[in-house]
């Protein structure tokens, strides 16, 4: 009985995190959207960026204690579009964009 309280205790933490972690990211990708830099590591850092990188830390540990094997998906999008730092890609402003088409609003316009 312990052991299934402690199972649903951590896989409502994980349901909020993750809820935690989608509404900062649409807010930080909307600041971003519309000039705030950092949020992708870029140039700087921003507070939002930092939080989220926490979240995704303590999402990934969590879905790890969880036996969990595939990562949330937003999560590693997130990182995937932190790892763009090549000469050639976008800026952080039509990154935020981009991502924001890409999970969110299927009209959305990448300016």
């Amino acid at each position: 009985m312990a052991a299934s309280n402690r199972l649903k205790k951590f896989e409502n933490e994980l349901t909020s995190l993750e809820a935690r972690f989608e509404t900062l990211l649409l807010a930080s990708l909307r600041r971003c959207e519309r000039g705030r830099w950092g949020m992708f590591g870029s140039y700087g850092r921003s507070e939002d960026g930092e939080a989220l990188l926490e979240l995704v830390a303590s999402i990934d540990e969590l879905r790890a204690r969880l036996g969990y094997t595939e990562p949330n998906v937003l999560c590693s999008r997130f990182l995937e579009y932190r790892r763009k730092r090549g000469p050639n890609d976008l800026g952080e402003p039509k990154l935020a964009a981009q991502l924001l088409a890409e999970i969110l609003v299927p009209d959305h316009k990448v300016k």
